[in-house]
């Protein structure tokens, strides 16, 4: 038992005698300054090369430069460090690396993309671009294809901060292999927001100026260290034009029409660019012409009522297409049945193809266009009775009813796919509870 209690004395003083010693030297329980810059230089190089495998084309287009042989440097001079000094040196290095890392990107993280083709009105194009008439220069825009990709970017420091970057890349497709041309990219917003890093540039006022002298395609990427929103991106138009200040249009294309003839001449003529032609000024119309718009009218509401039923005999009403043609009104009206079928909400829509330059008149006639074409082809497309996914006829009875779809079609549609009458009307209970109707 005396043995014991003396065990217990001796295990007591051996502890405290190590709790002083290691109070006395901290140095043994926790990291020294040189330890922890070793850490911060190694866990550098890890985000390094994370951030240069899978964002190189981004930190090149912000003009960011990840360079692990900086970090080598540091290293080094840590491991000369020597005598009572190192600490201190170790200090005075780990400073340094912390300057240097602070503004960089330690993380990186896309938000969203949207990739879409532009869609230049005469208005975007600026007599000023060239000596050459803004008509012509309009023209000239055709013979190039213009895709845009918008990326959002959410960019965290090393020094904590973060901010939102959004990349805009053009691709410019040269159907005719011309070459000798300049593209000018207008920029909404300040220049000062923006940074360009992959190609020679000028800046002329409110747009950055690029000469290229081949002919192939061509993309032009750059940075912009806001947020951008969806309805703003389109207003980053881009005009290409010619270097050479002769007449840009051909012999054979100028033939096709002439201003003043009384015939609007699409697409070389609209209502901007020949506005004696394409707008109508109350002329007297021959009774020949009457007589043959009668026939077709007629001809026209039999076709409305034996094809698409009585309902629709409303669109008469609505006058003459507010398009120039048929190309951009079926452009614009399957922009709308694509939006609707992501789900996106009307005054979404409506927004983006604001920002296009469509007017309010033109885009109320495409969703009326655009709303009969889905609800055919809902009722044509209803889904079959399938145990394993019983949510289609819910996802099927929403699209139906967010389009006015009346309720009898709906039911009878599922039916005669097999769902069973509590199926069909759990789903319409379901839709009408969402309640989001795009009409």
């Amino acid at each position: 038992m005396k043995l014991k209690k003396e065990v217990t004395v001796i295990v007591i003083i051996l502890v405290f005698m190590l709790a002083v010693f290691l109070v006395n030297n901290p140095g043994i329980t926790s990291l020294t300054v040189l330890d922890e810059t070793s850490i911060i230089i190694e866990n550098a190089r890890l985000k390094f090369n994370e951030l240069n495998t899978n964002y190189a084309n981004i930190l090149n287009v912000m003009a960011v430069q990840l360079d692990s042989s900086k970090l080598d440097e540091f290293q080094s001079r840590l491991n000369s460090l020597e005598g009572k000094d190192k600490e201190d040196g170790a200090k005075l290095i780990k400073a340094e690396l912390e300057s240097l890392l602070d503004p960089l990107p330690k993380k990186i993280s896309k938000i969203s993309t949207l990739r879409d083709s532009q869609i230049l009105e005469p208005k975007d194009v600026k007599y000023s671009y060239t000596l050459s008439s803004s008509e012509e220069l309009y023209l000239y825009q055709k013979k190039f294809n213009v895709v845009f990709e918008a990326s959002k970017y959410d960019i965290e420091s090393y020094s904590g901060s973060k901010a939102r970057y959004t990349i805009i890349k053009k691709i410019i497709t040269n159907a005719e292999n011309i070459n000798e041309f300049f593209v000018y990219e207008l920029l909404p917003i300040s220049k000062d927001a923006v940074n360009f890093n992959n190609k020679a540039y000028t800046l002329e006022g409110n747009a950055a100026k690029y000469e290229f002298s081949y002919a192939g395609n061509i993309e032009i990427t750059y940075s912009i260290n806001q947020d951008i929103d969806v309805t703003n991106i389109y207003g980053f138009k881009t005009i290409i034009v010619p270097k050479a200040q002769a007449s840009i249009i051909t012999t054979e294309e100028a033939k096709l029409y002439t201003c003043g003839d009384s015939t609007c001449t699409l697409p070389y003529e609209d209502e901007i660019i020949c506005p004696e032609d394409c707008i109508a000024r109350g002329k007297k119309i021959p009774w020949p012409y009457i007589i043959t718009l009668i026939i077709i009218l007629l001809l026209g509401i039999s076709y409305l009522n034996l094809y698409r039923g009585k309902g629709d005999f409303r669109k008469l009403s609505r006058g003459k297409t507010p398009f120039a043609s048929n190309v951009d009104m079926e452009n614009v009206k399957n922009f709308i049945k694509n939006s609707i079928n992501k789900n996106v909400k009307m005054k979404d829509i409506s927004k983006a193809l604001l920002a296009k330059g469509w007017n309010k008149r033109q885009i109320e006639y495409a969703f009326e266009e655009a709303r009969w074409d889905l609800k055919k082809i809902l009722l044509e497309t209803a889904p079959k009775l399938n145990l394993g996914n019983v949510t289609a006829a819910e996802e099927y009875a929403r699209k139906c009813v967010s389009l006015g779809m009346d309720e009898l079609k709906i039911k009878t549609a599922l039916f005669s796919k097999g769902w069973k009458p509590e199926q069909i009307d759990k789903a319409l209970k379901k839709a009408k509870s969402d309640g989001h109707r795009y009409f």
